[in-house]
């Protein structure tokens, strides 16, 4: 007697979820490690993290905060909100998703 697990009896049965219900999954984790990021880096719990708060997160020297501040300050405010870290951490996980499925490997990641 062959034993088919359960999860094989659902394929072909619209089991896999739909791509927008796999981009909303997507945004909500991205939204949760922004969530985390902010509770570790945010010291003075301003809703903002400035080039000291990222340079601390990342443990290296004040060099290393003005290159994340560059990178991820959007919006040129000199801070950067959670929305401007979950919209780069998206953009990472596009980027990822597009050189796995294209076969090409991105060095920048």
């Amino acid at each position: 007697l062959l034993l088919v697990p359960a999860w094989a009896k659902t394929v072909g049965k619209g089991s896999r979820p739909s791509a927008s219900s796999k981009e909303a999954k997507d945004g909500e984790l991205m939204s949760k490690m922004a969530d985390i990021m902010f509770e570790v880096a945010d010291n003075d719990k301003d809703g903002f993290l400035d080039e000291r708060e990222l340079a601390s997160l990342m443990g290296k020297g004040d060099s290393m905060g003005e290159d994340a501040l560059e990178g991820l300050d959007k919006n040129g405010d000199g801070r950067v909100s959670k929305k401007e870290v979950g919209s780069y951490f998206s953009k990472l996980a596009d980027d990822k998703m597009l050189d796995m499925t294209s076969g090409k490997k991105n060095s920048d990641l």
